[in-house]
């Protein structure tokens, strides 16, 4: 147990730290060497790279049809708790929806048709540097990319309101872009209810011609109701999966690249590596 104490405390006497202070001042020139290096890195990376700028919106649920529609005296009556409760349902569901649709290779089949947002997408550039080539990008080429480039959080842990930003080194066109997709978006949910709608309208229809219970007849009769109000909110001019909160805006600073921030990485990286190339040479 001396013998233990003795060496930690002989490990962290002050001889120690001596003699690790006088080895890297033994290799101050590589250190130095190393993160002129760096910083010359930083320099030219910082100039050479793309400035981009973010582009950033907000988008909410579309709040279904509340009690505050109701007629008087039905507040509590279960079948509009009912229909409140449906509505909801379809509400976040749609929402749900959004979320996965946006960056989709179903919404990239579409974007990829037209030449003016490929033409864009080909002047942006991998980390400030490399172009992108999206001229012979098929729906799931383009749906990468915007995995890569577009970014969606909630909002202070909520799931009603999204965050959606991009960065693109034109923001006229990365505002425009982002609207563009929330408009696609919202439009293929909108379309793909509303078949829902149709088809379910025809089983119904059906189904409700050839019943003979009244109490059958009856119940279909009340499914069709629901599927009209469905239909009314489908057809709206209105937003119909997520609307919009905040509309696109950017900063008039570029986002990339963070000037200060790359210098002092690259700096603190090359001083790093001369510390450890000094210490090499000293150790053969």
């Amino acid at each position: 147990m001396k013998e233990i104490a003795s060496s930690s405390h002989s490990f962290q006497s002050p001889e120690t730290l001596s003699d690790f202070v006088q080895n890297l001042w033994a290799v101050k020139k590589e250190v130095f060497l190393g993160s002129m290096v760096g910083l010359v890195i930083a320099l030219l990376y910082v100039w050479t790279a793309q400035s981009s700028y973010k582009v950033t919106m907000i988008v909410g649920g579309v709040p279904p049809i509340s009690m505050q529609t109701a007629p008087r005296g039905s507040l509590t009556s279960s079948p509009f708790l009912s229909q409140t409760k449906t509505a909801s349902t379809l509400s976040q569901m749609h929402q749900n929806m959004y979320r996965t649709m946006f960056r989709s290779s179903r919404v990239a089949n579409m974007v990829v048709k037209i030449p003016d947002h490929i033409k864009a997408i080909s002047h942006d550039k991998r980390y400030g540097l490399f172009s992108f080539e999206p001229q012979g990008w098929s729906g799931d080429d383009l749906a990468h990319y915007f995995h890569r480039k577009i970014r969606m959080a909630p909002i202070h842990h909520t799931h009603d309101l999204i965050e959606i930003s991009t960065t693109h080194p034109n923001p006229d066109f990365a505002e425009s872009f982002l609207l563009h997709l929330h408009a696609l978006t919202d439009e293929i949910i909108r379309n793909d209810h509303k078949k829902l709608i149709n088809d379910r309208r025809a089983y119904i229809t059906k189904a409700l011609n050839g019943a003979l219970n009244i109490d059958h007849k009856k119940a279909l009769g009340q499914l069709l109701i629901e599927l009209e109000r469905e239909a009314i909110m489908v057809n709206s001019d209105r937003s119909f999966a997520m609307r919009i909160i905040d509309p696109p805006s950017y900063s008039s600073a570029p986002y990339h690249p963070r000037s200060a921030l790359m210098i002092v990485i690259f700096t603190l990286l090359g001083a790093f590596g001369g510390t450890l190339i000094g210490l090499a040479r000293r150790a053969l």
